[in-house]
């Protein structure tokens, strides 16, 4: 029983990692590498399971927000993924606004052409945000996938089972049995 629930915990943190690492590229969301260079694999790297999360002997897990910041400083939105898509289709729809009010003859600083290219401005950062949003929701899920993996490798294990289960998984210094 210890081995196959060991074996859960270690496929939920792998498929964690893999599934957070496919995220980092769909939504292009990069960070910089020790290199400088900006990649979502360095944003995969800062956001796995593996390097912020850790274990009490209970199975209980917490994610360290602080380490999680920190490798999540620095980010950037990259030319590629979702995030850009909602960011270039939001200036396209401001873009169309100017147009469309010179178009009408409206001056740059007319009150109709002020409201219509702020209201484009406003929706495309109401969609940025829903993005994000869903990133932050199912970036979670993940992690919830971890912490439910961990609690039912914990529960009736011993220490010393519960340790080699940490270590199988990955976790070597990141937790406190």
């Amino acid at each position: 029983m210890a081995v196959d629930t060991a074996m859960l915990f270690a496929n939920a943190t792998e498929d964690a990692g893999n599934f957070v690492d496919s995220m980092m590229s769909q939504y292009g969301w990069t960070m910089p590498g020790a290199d400088g260079q900006y990649s979502t694999t360095n944003a995969g790297d800062a956001f796995d399971p593996n390097n912020i999360m850790s274990f009490d002997p209970q199975g209980n897990s917490t994610i360290d927000i602080s380490r999680a910041a920190k490798g999540g400083a620095g980010g950037r939105i990259s030319n590629k993924g979702l995030f850009s898509d909602v960011i270039r289709a939001g200036a396209s729809e401001v873009g169309e606004a100017m147009s469309a009010g010179r178009g009408r003859g409206l001056g740059r600083g007319s009150g109709l052409n002020t409201q219509s290219t702020n209201l484009a401005k406003y929706v495309s950062a109401q969609n940025l945000g829903k993005t994000s949003d869903k990133f932050f929701k199912d970036l979670n899920a993940q992690y919830g996938n971890v912490r439910r993996a961990a609690s039912n490798t914990y529960a009736g294990l011993s220490t010393s089972q519960i340790n080699a289960a940490l270590t199988g998984a990955g976790f070597v210094g990141n937790y406190n049995v």
